[in-house]
């Protein structure tokens, strides 16, 4: 809950901070995962549906569509990216190995 990049900008075009500025506003573990698939062109996304089945898995990024070709040269060129948030880190860890194995991307 804390947004350290948006509490630096405020600091640097001289705003000041509250203490409820950086309280935390949830009690558990979260995982930003990138989702990397091998270089072509994607013909299909499978698994996105029974992903977000299970309630940690909080977003799915598709950064690539169907008929997009991957071709990694940066950080800006990965498939898609997942953001997990549970109770503890075994449960976060958890929840990115079933969505890395659900969400698959048929690349030709």
């Amino acid at each position: 809950g804390i947004k350290p990049v948006t509490l630096l900008i405020k600091i640097m075009t001289g705003g000041s901070l509250s203490k409820s500025d950086t309280l935390p506003k949830f009690n558990g573990f979260g995982i930003h995962k990138y989702l990397l698939c091998e270089e072509g062109r994607i013909i299909s996304i499978s698994g996105l549906e029974e992903a977000k089945k299970n309630l940690d898995l909080k977003k799915i990024f598709l950064f690539k569509n169907i008929g997009d070709k991957i071709h990694y040269r940066n950080s800006t060129d990965v498939a898609a990216g997942i953001t997990v948030v549970s109770k503890s880190r075994k449960e976060a860890e958890r929840t990115v190995k079933q969505a890395e194995s659900l969400i698959e991307f048929n690349v030709r």
